[in-house]
């Protein structure tokens, strides 16, 4: 990597006391360190005093981007405007090969926040910029479970598989671990048994506390008898709460707590599937292997306390009141509050949005739609993916006792973008939504739908993609 100096000297010229008991007559001296390969251009025509504002401008050469700024400025925006406020700076303006895996880059248009990459059910994950070259990374002795988060302080945090299981569908885990900024396990929980096993997601809420999805075993015997004919034993939905400073579990909601059935009048729980549409039929499937919901996202909603839980099988969203207690979450008030994506689950119709489902997500970083719900709707039938931005109602039931819909607001699909596992999409600061394609790699769509960066690793699966602000 070739380093380049460039020295701007300004020389502070006085013509009154007053100006010289201010600037005591000294030079303001800026020193440009070119790292690798770029230009940095400036009005050369002026003038400057301390306390002036001066722009920069990053100009990579082809075949490079501009990554960022360092030394005594910090940040990863190509023009900078700052002010003069010393007799003499340093700044390095960093430039860097784009690298191979980088396969579109519209360098004017692409969001600045780097990228932590996930890849599925591997042992690895990394932070890279836009240009593709790596910031970190971590190595792990255990497989990723599906979900893994970089902390703001730098700590990680995921879903790991254990080396054994009593039980396994795609997306399991058994084991969540949170490792420091130096990399090191500092804390770990973990439900394998018999009858539980997390899996896939988990969310970290406002008191620090985990929500964490996990398996739970009904026996076919305990099925059969509750109206539903199985052969084999099924797996129920279950969230749990896990306090982090004590690993207790202080909250709970059991999917089974809240089945309805219309196949056995003599069994419990038997009546009418649609005037109890807030419950679960767990009829709706039969698969053989008993993994007939196969939840794979959780989100929360921060101001009003919802958990909102992706059912890929249901091809649904069910929405579920964590503001009551671990006791009432098994009576009526643990029902659901909220359903949507398709009609069929609770005999509604045939009408439905979603064609298997991931990665539900509340949008909080960028203004014009904080607040919305953005859904990666897989499109296994039509073989054809798609992400949704959802508006939620704020009234969930009509005055018919309907559910009312979410209004779709963004709406992007691709003739080349699909993959009918895994994936999902966020919504980056600059109104750009950043695409995980699971087998492909990302994309980075703009509002008006084209795409302005790819990233594609050849024989790799990836889980998600987040994005990751540029900090000082």
């Amino acid at each position: 990597m070739s380093k380049k100096l460039i020295v701007i000297l300004f020389i502070i010229i006085s013509c009154d006391s007053e100006n010289l008991n201010n600037f005591e007559n000294k030079e303001v001296e800026i020193k440009i360190n070119i790292i690798g390969n770029g230009s940095v251009e400036y009005d050369k025509s002026l003038l400057y005093y301390i306390g002036d504002d001066i722009t920069l401008i990053a100009n990579p050469e082809d075949g490079n981007y501009f990554s960022y700024w360092g030394g005594e400025i910090y940040s990863n925006l190509n023009a900078i405007t700052f002010n003069l406020s010393s007799s003499s700076l340093e700044i390095d303006a960093n430039f860097n090969t784009i690298s191979p895996e980088i396969v579109l880059f519209d360098q004017t248009k692409t969001d600045k926040d780097n990228l932590f990459i996930i890849e599925n059910g591997g042992n690895i994950a990394y932070q890279i910029d836009k240009g593709g070259s790596v910031l970190n990374s971590w190595e792990f002795d255990l497989k990723l479970g599906n979900d893994l988060e970089l902390l703001e302080d730098g700590s990680v945090i995921g879903i790991f598989k254990p080396s054994e299981t009593f039980f396994s569908f795609g997306g399991y885990g058994g084991i969540i671990r949170k490792y420091d900024p130096q990399k090191n396990l500092i804390w770990e929980y973990e439900l394998n048994n018999e009858n539980y096993l997390l899996h896939h997601d988990f969310q970290i809420l406002p008191n620090g506390n985990l929500i964490i999805l996990a398996w739970e075993r009904i026996t076919a015997e305990e099925a059969r008898n509750n109206g539903i004919p199985r052969s084999t034993d099924i797996y129920a939905e279950y969230l749990i709460e896990v306090n982090m400073s004590t690993n207790e579990i202080v909250w709970d909601w059991r999917s089974w707590d809240h089945r309805i059935q219309n196949v056995d009048p003599n069994a419990p729980y038997y009546g009418d599937i649609f005037e109890h549409k807030n419950k679960i039929d767990f009829n709706y499937n039969d698969f053989e292997d008993g993994d007939i919901m196969h939840a794979n996202g959780i989100a929360y909603n921060f101001n009003t306390n919802h958990i909102y839980i992706s059912v890929n099988f249901y091809d649904e969203i069910w929405v579920i009141d964590h503001g009551i207690s671990s006791e009432e979450t098994s009576s009526e008030k643990g029902d659901l509050l909220y359903r949507f994506g398709n009609l069929s689950p609770y005999k509604g119709g045939d009408t439905k949005i979603f064609d298997r489902n991931h990665h539900p997500n509340f949008i909080r970083n960028h203004l014009g739609s904080i607040g919305n719900l953005m859904v990666f709707v897989n499109g296994n039938s039509k073989l054809k993916s798609s992400i949704m931005e959802l508006k939620i109602p704020d009234k969930f039931i009509d005055e018919s006792n309907n559910f009312i819909p979410p209004e779709i607001v963004w709406h992007y699909e691709n003739e080349e973008l699909f993959f009918g596992k895994i994936s999902g999409a966020v919504r980056l600061p600059n109104g750009n939504t950043l695409v995980c394609e699971g087998d492909y790699g990302y994309w980075e769509v703009t509002n008006e739908k084209d795409v302005v960066w790819k990233y594609h690793s050849e024989g790799k699966t990836f889980w998600r993609g987040y994005n990751v602000p540029f900090l000082n």
